[in-house]
């Protein structure tokens, strides 16, 4: 059930004199309080872009500074002059790492990748800000993602005498993804450099 549901809004094609489309858009989400949705740079699947932003903000968990994607492209939102909120696709070819704070103390709290599912079809991987390197760890392993490699629950790194092996989550929308924790015991494997550490990993 939603808590906001108007099957008014909807996606609304806008032509010229010719018939030619020149953008889509909606119309009576101001009356809620939310920004209506332009498209410019129109696609074949305009309509699912429009109602994946639409169903968040009929769930009530629209967030401006979310990361929204589509068929492996990012959804840029830019509000314009008017406070429409702009649609714009923009093919990603890197994984991003989002910083988050608890929101009293303002201290980072975790890291975790963004786009990896959506650009390599790899579970997005989650790590403690309390891990010694932390964030260096993270953006090793979605180097090593973007190279080719798939991380699992029998993959591993290992920093000094540290060893971090890969725990399997699921979100509260039930996709899966992975969260890297210190293990209590110690291996041996071929080793690659990571600064002025040692990485070993193994799957």
């Amino acid at each position: 059930m939603y808590p906001l549901f108007d099957p008014s809004i909807k996606p609304i094609q806008i032509t010229d004199l010719e018939g030619n489309l020149i953008r889509v858009r909606t119309y009576g989400l101001e009356y809620y309080n939310l920004p209506n949705l332009i498209m410019e740079d129109i696609n074949e699947e305009f309509e699912e872009v429009f109602y994946l932003i639409l169903n968040d903000m009929f769930m009530m968990n629209f967030d401006i500074h979310k990361k929204y994607f589509f068929n492996n492209e990012e959804i840029l939102l830019k509000l314009d002059n008017e406070n429409n909120l702009v649609l714009t696709l923009c093919k990603c070819t890197n994984t991003r790492i989002k910083t988050f704070n608890d929101p009293i103390s303002e201290e980072t709290i975790k890291y975790k990748t963004m786009g990896m599912r959506e650009i390599f079809n790899h579970p997005e991987i989650e790590i403690s800000a309390s891990i010694p390197e932390a964030s260096g760890i993270l953006a090793y392993a979605a180097g090593e993602v973007e190279s080719g490699f798939v991380y699992d629950t029998l993959s591993f790194i290992e920093i000094d005498d540290d060893i971090y092996g890969f725990e399997e989550r699921e979100d509260r929308l039930g996709e899966k993804y992975l969260v890297v924790t210190k293990m209590k015991y110690e291996k041996k494997y071929d080793t690659t450099s990571y600064g002025k550490k040692q990485l070993r990993r193994v799957k």
